[in-house]
């Protein structure tokens, strides 16, 4: 299961609505675009150093991995691009990276971003939104 950045902090927040989709996968990888997210929210607040053990911890304890972007991954974040505009929605970059990512790596993409219904109907990407 592809995990987008509110994810993670539902996880912190102990969210019982992650309980279900997180117990039905095997496995749990951050896109790198929700790294970065993250590490951006690290930087600017004040408690950098907290946030980094917390965050080292809960990818040691699950066995969380990285998906790290390819040449595919930039002609899917083109092609959802184009598909959202269609639709009259603009989702962020990271957003479309994000989406892009769970769709070259065919894992299901939790998220909490109601933004991402817009993938709803989009041939061969996979989305649970909470």
């Amino acid at each position: 299961m592809l995990l987008d950045t509110n994810v993670y902090q539902a996880f912190l927040r102990k969210d019982s609505r992650l309980v279900e989709p997180l117990k039905q996968s095997t496995t749990m990888t951050f896109p790198l675009a929700a790294l970065a997210e993250l590490r951006k929210g690290f930087l600017g607040g004040t408690r950098l150093a907290e946030n980094e053990r917390r965050l080292e911890q809960f990818m040691l304890q699950g066995e969380v991995g990285v998906a790290l972007p390819t040449k595919q991954t930039a002609e899917y974040f083109a092609e959802l691009w184009v598909f959202c505009h269609s639709k009259g929605r603009a989702l962020s970059d990271n957003d479309l990276w994000i989406a892009a990512t769970a769709l070259e790596t065919g894992e299901m993409l939790l998220t909490l971003d109601k933004d991402f219904v817009v993938f709803s109907d989009y041939p061969g990407l996979s989305v649970i939104v909470l």
